[in-house]
């Protein structure tokens, strides 16, 4: 039930998508920074590649995908291609993802001569739209598919005493076979504190996972409750305590581009997990299964992880091996990616234009 770190940038599929290394904990050197701004960030830190590579839990790679990013300023567009394109009036591409005038998502849009990926066993969406509030908050999500028809996803925002706000959508979920009441709690500064799951019409959320950050804004504990979690091979159900399902023991105090690449592409859903919204694409790239990728990376590399393993009810403490080239940008980190044997870890690879 894992999703890949890509897939969430393609409409729910997987995209078919150098240099000096040092230890994650390395202290920062001076930054070489150009002062050309495109999509608000220096030119010499843009992304030009991201390469993903499915490990097992033996450490083998399993496969690999690349994608390539074209910003086109003018259009407020990023294109994303299985191979490098160096204009907007290119015809290959997979997918255009297009901003408003505040620089959120507003529309995915997938290359109509693109055969659809058949493999899954959803119709995907052609377009999705992405609909905001007058405080720039996510309001609803319109997917628009092959035969004409639509499907809207509405939001619903709740202003809490504290200055925050929750959103909530309710969502069928077919693994679960019932409506459930997807909930998501931000603070004052829009930053997300918890989510959770609740199957109506039950009052309690089913799962929940709650996040603690450091003081440098990076996750620092998940706690997960998660009330019916699978732990056996026999699909049985058992009831558990909290747990700490990530612990980053420490990190690095440098190599936010993988974050900052997440915040530009998915700037106003960033921090939605997309696995409880529909099949469309909400949800940033730092998604996975239950935002698996998200808690790993916000905002620096972590030099030191323990994960909770729901099958076998134990700790795993790894390292993500961040490493970083001669300008101290992040260029590979290791993120962890569930119990499944053929997708234990996945390692992600960035390339930059300078």
């Amino acid at each position: 039930m894992k999703q890949l770190f890509l897939s969430t940038i393609v409409l729910g599929s997987v995209l078919i998508f150098f240099s000096c290394s040092k230890e994650g904990d390395a202290p920062p050197t001076p930054r070489q920074v150009d002062s050309v701004k495109i999509f608000g960030v220096d030119s010499s830190e843009l992304v030009k590649s991201i390469t993903t590579i499915n490990m097992d839990s033996t450490g083998g790679g399993a496969d690999s995908s690349i994608a390539y990013l074209y910003y086109d300023t003018v259009n407020r567009k990023i294109f994303l291609s299985s191979a490098p394109i160096s204009s907007p009036n290119s015809s290959n591409y997979l997918s255009v993802l297009s901003y408003n005038t505040s620089y959120q998502i507003s529309n995915i849009q997938s290359n109509p001569a693109v055969p659809p990926d058949t493999s899954a066993n959803t119709i995907q969406a052609g377009t999705v739209d992405y609909i905001y509030d007058n405080d720039h908050i996510i309001s609803s999500e319109i997917s628009t598919y092959p035969d004409g028809s639509k499907e809207v996803e509405n939001i619903y925002k709740a202003v809490s005493p504290s200055g925050g706000y929750s959103l909530s959508t309710k969502d069928a979920l077919d693994y679960i076979g019932d409506s459930s009441l997807n909930t998501f709690n931000f603070d004052p500064n829009g930053r997300l504190t918890s989510w959770s799951v609740t199957s109506l019409p039950a009052t309690g959320p089913w799962l929940s996972d709650s996040l603690v950050y450091d003081v440098s804004g990076n996750i620092n504990t998940v706690i997960e409750n998660d009330s019916t979690y699978v732990t056996d091979v026999n699909l049985t159900l058992h009831y558990l305590s909290p747990v700490n399902a990530f612990q980053m023991n420490s990190r690095a105090t440098n190599g936010n581009e993988l974050s900052t690449l997440n915040k530009i592409l998915s700037n106003g859903i960033s921090q939605l997990p997309d696995v409880t919204i529909g099949n469309s694409a909400v949800g940033g790239i730092l998604t996975g299964f239950d935002d698996d990728f998200f808690y790993q990376f916000t905002e620096h590399p972590a030099s030191s992880i323990t994960v909770y393993q729901g099958l076998t009810n134990s700790y795993l403490t790894f390292s993500p091996n961040a490493q970083f080239d001669s300008k101290n940008r992040l260029i590979s980190l290791k993120m962890y990616n569930g119990d499944t044997a053929n997708n234990y870890y996945e390692t992600v690879k960035l390339g930059y234009y300078k």
